[in-house]
């Protein structure tokens, strides 16, 4: 495999992702108060995915990356650390859009700019040993992150499933569970970074080819939000997970009376 094909797929992978992005900040959402958390969730997958693809346009353009497995290292590690943030509080904002705190997101995203930075000075400066005990640390905080992330998630999905089924007095798991795959998938992509780390470039091929499969479907799942998702938005974007009083909840049982299969999509 050349290193133009690598390139060539790379620039092609970015150019796609760029688009969703555009297709996702297009998206119509009424001014409404109950769908601050739809936008809310746009901003912030839209940021990552543009991210995504500036990071891939550049890599395509500097034509490196092939033949320097350090740079490549460092270039993938540093997305996917922002990644991690952004879709997991996509999902946050989806399900607990009361919890989201842009001072807590704006502070992890300088964070993780910032060892970032650090790692690259490293790699400039001092390629080697000492990069590759840097990188290696840079990693175990990577895996940390995600571990994080995925308890904050199983917290917090708990907590809102609770609070909806006991709102709407029935089982709201089947209904629910595309929240679930929208994050445990986006969790197996971030591991999947990890593995594609020591892969060849064949390996990072096929990685590149998968996660933009991903990132088509994330933008299908996020365009059905409304319609799946319709009868809990005024739910969760109250100040309290309480229980409504009885006339309300009478109300939102009337509306969330669809049969389940509706939802499985």
């Amino acid at each position: 495999m050349t290193d133009t094909f690598y390139y060539t797929l790379t620039f092609a992978s970015s150019s796609i992702i760029i688009v969703l992005a555009a297709m996702l900040i297009a998206i119509y959402i009424p001014k409404d108060d109950k769908l601050k958390n739809f936008r809310s969730s746009r901003k912030y997958l839209s940021f990552s995915y543009f991210i995504l693809g500036l990071s891939g346009f550049v890599s395509s353009l500097s034509g490196q990356e092939a033949t320097d497995w350090p740079l490549l290292a460092t270039c993938t590690l540093l997305v996917a650390s922002y990644q991690s943030l952004l879709f997991t509080y996509t999902a946050l904002a989806l399900i607990q859009p009361l919890y989201i705190n842009r001072k807590s997101i704006l502070l992890q995203l300088a964070g993780i700019t910032a060892l970032g930075g650090c790692l690259f000075l490293i790699l400039f400066l001092f390629p080697g040993f000492w990069f590759y005990c840097a990188f290696y640390t840079a990693l175990a905080l990577y895996i940390l992150q995600l571990a994080c992330y995925t308890r904050l998630f199983r917290v917090k999905y708990k907590t809102f499933l609770t609070s909806l089924e006991e709102h709407f007095g029935e089982d709201m798991n089947t209904r629910m569970r595309w929240v679930r795959r929208f994050f445990y998938t986006a969790l197996g992509v971030g591991i999947f970074t990890v593995v594609s780390l020591f892969g060849n470039l064949y390996f990072y091929v096929f990685f590149t080819i998968l996660y933009t499969i991903y990132y088509v479907q994330v933008v299908c799942w996020f365009f059905n939000y409304q319609v799946v998702f319709g009868f809990g938005i005024s739910f969760i974007t109250q100040k309290t997970a309480s229980v409504q009083p009885d006339e309300e909840k009478t109300t939102s049982q009337e509306e969330a009376s669809f049969p389940a299969e509706q939802y499985e999509k």
